[in-house]
């Protein structure tokens, strides 16, 4: 991650305690690392909302901002999208096709995120192996970004 000043992390905001864990990861980037981050959380469902405190830099949408494809329909999304981070992470452990969209979509320099099979959204693919969990995500994450180093485009 060296070099980065911008990440963008999609999640599921499946629970309290993985959005903490989230918050926490993007908070030690900000802290540690003084790298901008912005957040999009998918929340399946609507009245949900209320459970996750509001953060900077993280955005929420749910399933109903989404047509029956799973494409989204939100302004925070399509600004997501458009934003040219040095680095997309993807820290959704289920498959989700909404998320897979967005990851697609994205004008992400370089993109992270789970294996899975018959996809080519992600420069780089981690394997969590037997050990699918978040923290267990989140750690591998930062062990290979930490062995490159993003080169910015200088004008001459």
């Amino acid at each position: 991650m060296d070099g980065a000043k911008t990440i963008g992390m999609l999640f599921t905001a499946d629970s309290i305690d993985s959005y903490n864990r989230i918050i926490q990861f993007a908070n030690k980037l900000v802290e540690e690392r003084e790298i901008k981050v912005l957040s999009i959380g998918f929340v399946e469902n609507k009245k949900h909302f209320d459970l996750y405190t509001e953060q900077p830099g993280f955005r929420f949408f749910s399933a109903k901002q989404c047509n029956w494809f799973g494409k989204p329909k939100d302004h925070a999304v399509e600004f997501f999208i458009e934003k040219e981070f040095d680095i997309l992470l993807d820290l959704n452990l289920n498959d989700n096709v909404t998320l897979d969209y967005i990851a697609g979509m994205s004008k992400a320099k370089y993109k992270v995120g789970r294996q899975k099979s018959n996809t080519r959204i992600y420069d780089m693919m981690i394997d969590p192996q037997n050990e699918n969990t978040l923290d267990y995500f989140i750690t591998q994450v930062e062990l290979y970004l930490s062995m490159f180093k993003v080169e910015h485009n200088k004008e001459v």
